[in-house]
């Protein structure tokens, strides 16, 4: 009778033990490197945005579809917590630090702004966080550095305990992030296959679905998942929609139909140069 009452009881334990691993909230952890025309191997664009010490106006932070802006306009999102670095602090590497939480669900999304001339740190960062069991969902925004440095990836010890998942938003990531990502046992929800505009809407449409668990299509002519809603475009449409059939570990690959710089992208960065002209 005792271990009848014993084993109900480490049951009983046992299931609230589960239930309150899946009631706590997802943590997203994002690091963006400030777009930065100097130090940085990109396109040129307006020097304003372009600065990547300005935190306030920068394409990736500050502007409409920058990080900082982007979500603290969102319906879904309320910023609970915003750290900046210490003025007395030299050459800092973190300019700002913003904390946001999900209404509906309750997840918390820390996102960094590193300084544009530190992007090779910022990109070390996120694969540090590839191996953290803390962290839900990592993203990254910014240049692909990758395209004109290495860094260093220390592979887990130990077999993950829990799942990871990853964005990456930057040209080509898929390309040169999927291995990354392969070694740490982390699982791509969104990557690119072209050049292309980092945009944040991209990263909140991303979560967005992510939160919501959404798997990939059935249908190969109508697109609609979160990221063709975010995107407000009837240009945009992800690879995972249009091409279910193909086995891209659930990659959602970017499609635009453009060999360089899509016009969906274009547009909306000729509206932030025109935007933000002195």
């Amino acid at each position: 009778m005792f271990m009848k009452i014993f084993i109900s009881a480490l049951t009983f334990a046992l299931i609230g033990i589960s239930i309150a691993d899946d009631a706590k909230p997802k943590s997203i952890h994002v690091i963006v490197a400030l777009c930065d025309n100097e130090h940085q191997g990109i396109f040129p664009v307006n020097p304003k945005i372009g600065n990547g010490d300005d935190l306030e106006n920068n394409l990736y932070w500050g502007c409409s579809d920058g990080m900082s802006r982007y979500f603290k306009n969102s319906n879904d999102w309320t910023l609970t917590e915003t750290k900046k670095v210490d003025p007395a602090v030299k050459n800092p590497t973190v300019l700002e630090t913003l904390v946001f939480k999900h209404k509906k669900t309750g997840a918390i999304l820390t996102a960094e702004a590193w300084r544009g001339r530190e992007i090779k740190g910022a990109i070390q960062k996120f694969t540090d966080l590839l191996n953290d069991e803390e962290t839900d969902l990592v993203a990254y925004i910014g240049h692909n550095g990758l395209m004109e440095f290495d860094v260093l990836q220390k592979a887990p010890t130990t077999p993950r305990k829990t799942k990871k998942d990853a964005v990456v938003l930057c040209c080509k990531s898929d390309a040169y992030f999927d291995t990354m990502l392969t070694t740490a046992g982390v699982s791509p929800v969104l990557m690119t296959d072209q050049f292309m505009y980092p945009g944040s809407f991209l990263l909140k449409a991303a979560i967005d679905g992510w939160l919501l668990g959404e798997s990939p299509h059935k249908n190969s002519g109508s697109c609609r998942c979160s990221l063709r809603k975010e995107s407000k475009d009837p240009r945009f449409r992800c690879e995972r929609c249009f091409y279910p059939s193909q086995k891209r570990r659930s990659i959602t690959s970017l499609d635009f139909i453009s060999s360089f710089r899509p016009a969906f992208d274009t547009d909306r960065e000729v509206k932030e140069i025109n935007r933000n002209k002195a």
